[in-house]
């Protein structure tokens, strides 16, 4: 008895952080989220495609700004994987406006992906932001021919 109440007395002293939760005005709502299997396959399949280092940003015109994230396990495991889209999504949420507005946005993550920080992804994103709405523009609603727009190499490298 004597060990579990001196237990009780240790944890009653430890101070515990509260849980950090997003308000409802933080959140990326679900409208905005490509959810749905298929969602993503009609994306891949009719979307224009930009190229960057760490990521593959499919591009396809709709009714709203819709984002999603895939990353397979070539990339990283769970951790990383997890940590890749929550970062994506972050930046996302944070920088709507460096994305086409009225497109469903896939960002396929490559190798490499999941050592970026926030600062790196939104700076490889914010690269191609008009590679971005150039090709959600180009690419006419129910169109299926898949256009490629590469980043445009760098001449210091």
């Amino acid at each position: 008895m004597l060990i579990a109440e001196s237990n009780r007395e240790l944890l009653s002293m430890v101070k515990v952080p509260e849980a950090q939760t997003l308000s409802s005005d933080q959140r990326l709502p679900k409208a905005h989220r490509l959810r749905a299997r298929g969602e993503f396959l009609a994306v891949q399949r009719e979307g224009a495609r930009v190229h960057t280092k760490h990521f593959v940003v499919l591009l396809r015109p709709s009714e709203q700004q819709r984002f999603g994230v895939t990353v397979t396990k070539r990339v990283a495991g769970a951790v990383g994987r997890n940590r890749i889209k929550r970062v994506a999504r972050e930046v996302f949420r944070k920088n709507r406006e460096l994305f086409p507005p009225h497109c469903d946005i896939v960002l396929v993550a490559r190798k490499g992906a999941d050592a970026l920080d926030y600062a790196r992804v939104q700076a490889e994103l914010f690269a191609v932001a008009q590679a971005m709405l150039r090709a959600c523009i180009a690419k006419p609603p129910g169109s299926h021919s898949s256009k490629s727009f590469a980043q445009p190499k760098d001449p210091t490298s």
